[in-house]
């Protein structure tokens, strides 16, 4: 007997435990750790379930935020690896369905992004009438070695985020984002909860680029979501429309890396939309990353 519920504060350490322990069984490495899960918790407009087994073991996991005016609906659906035949990802799967449902405008998708080693949850997927709509990547790089000094545009300063930066900084960050996929502008109090309330939050690692004044581009760094002090993730990397094609994110991108080294961690990692039009696969690839894993977004009409 499956039961679902929403989660507390006091659930965060095994919902980390259930994603560590379905990414190490992927052939991956540990994903979160409990007070990152508290974080995510804490947005309060993002809906988050689990769902439990009889004796109360956590059997899977999923939280769905709405966005678009009630058109997309985003779900991160985990299940644990070793209690897979109890159903809970599929139990979740249809509740989450059902509410989007009784929300939903005209013409609004529910999709799931999920590890592209997962084919259990591939399947389930697929069975519930989802098809696949997109790829992403994440990419990593060893900062071993020499690694390349950044070379700046003329005219471009460096320097790292100060708190009275905030409302430029956001207003920069949504700006350099509008030709992505999806993307949906984010009110400054939301981004804020995201970006800036957070434990782990080190002002230090979020590098702007500026010419007379102004915000030509940015680098959003921070310790990685699991935990482990050797790697160095780069959030957001954004440059805004007037000063593309100068080498900007390029150079933002190798002087996040040498302050990572600097700073003792010997790797650094991303996630980029594999089709990007933006030409982000191709730009990491110049900096010397590599492709490390591989997730799917999978979709459904509403």
């Amino acid at each position: 007997m499956i039961a679902i519920r929403t989660p507390g504060p006091a659930d965060a350490e095994r919902i980390a435990a259930l994603m560590n322990a379905l990414a190490e069984s992927l052939g991956g490495e540990q994903v979160a750790t409990a007070a990152e899960i508290a974080h995510w918790l804490r947005l309060t407009d993002v809906e988050f379930r689990v769902a439990e087994a009889a004796h109360g073991e956590l059997v899977a996991y999923a939280d769905v935020i709405e966005r678009a005016e009630r058109t997309r609906y985003w779900l991160d659906l985990r299940e644990h690896p070793d209690r897979r035949q109890l159903g809970g990802a599929r139990a979740l799967l249809t509740a989450v369905e059902e509410r989007a449902q009784e929300r939903a405008a005209e013409n609004a998708l529910l999709r799931g992004t999920f590890s592209s080693a997962d084919g259990a949850l591939r399947e389930l997927y697929e069975e519930a009438g989802f098809h696949l709509g997109r790829h992403h990547l994440e990419m990593g790089i060893e900062l071993g070695g020499d690694l390349a000094r950044p070379v700046w545009p003329q005219g471009i300063s460096v320097r790292t985020f100060d708190a009275k930066d905030a409302e430029r900084v956001h207003v920069a960050h949504m700006e350099s984002f509008e030709d992505h996929w999806e993307h949906v502008h984010e009110p400054l109090t939301r981004w804020s909860q995201e970006h800036l309330v957070r434990e782990d939050f080190d002002p230090s690692l979020w590098f702007l680029a500026q010419e007379a004044g102004e915000i030509a581009g940015l680098c959003l760094c921070r310790r990685h979501a699991s935990g482990d002090p050797s790697i160095g993730y780069v959030e957001v990397l954004g440059v805004r429309r007037p000063w593309r094609k100068r080498g900007l994110g390029l150079g933002l991108l190798r002087h996040a890396f040498r302050v990572f080294r600097d700073r003792g961690m010997t790797r650094a990692a991303l996630d980029v939309d594999a089709g990007s039009l933006t030409g982000a696969v191709q730009l990491y690839e110049r900096a010397g990353m590599h492709i490390a894993r591989r997730s799917e977004t999978y979709e459904k009409p509403l």
